[in-house]
């Protein structure tokens, strides 16, 4: 005599759709945590725009890439930068390689390439490697206004008066 199958219990709909949120929930927290290291976060060209949208702060935009010696070097100052600055400044890196509507919009001829943008608008632009002093530099005069003006003598003004430092 064979023993008759059983019927499989259900398991309710919420039960499952609960734990599948939940799921979901934490791959993309862990994503995301994955995406911020020493107070960088690192965006996706898509979601560049809309950080910048919605930041209350001014953000300091990085492309960088991982085969670019320059880039390598901002690694720390940046680290240190975003730390000093935090709450005042958010410090974000764009994959060159992988951001080509992101290059386009933002017209990158040469890496690295920081911009520092206030809800879509360039405060600044600088194009190259720096010192931390540089760096720093760079940062405190577009915040406080000077870099707009092409404060440096090493700056010129480009295409909508914007500077452009070298």
């Amino acid at each position: 005599m064979s023993t008759p199958l059983r019927k499989p219990r259900r398991v309710p709909a919420s039960i499952v759709f609960v734990g599948m949120f939940a799921l979901a929930y934490l791959a993309v927290s862990a994503h995301r945590s994955a995406r911020v290291s020493h107070g960088i976060a690192f965006v996706e060209a898509g979601e560049l725009e809309s950080l910048v949208r919605i930041s209350p702060v001014p953000v300091l935009v990085e492309f960088w890439a991982s085969w670019c010696a320059y880039c390598q070097e901002l690694d720390a100052p940046l680290s240190r930068l975003a730390r000093r600055y935090a709450g005042r400044l958010k410090v974000v890196r764009v994959d060159y390689d992988a951001s080509l509507a992101a290059r386009q919009a933002h017209t990158v001829t040469g890496l690295p390439l920081m911009l520092i943008l206030n809800k879509g608008e360039t405060l600044a632009r600088r194009q190259g490697g720096m010192s931390e002093d540089e760096l720093f530099d760079f940062a405190a005069r577009a915040l406080s206004g000077g870099e707009k003006s092409g404060g440096q003598s090493n700056c010129t003004l480009g295409p909508g008066a914007l500077p452009i430092c070298e």
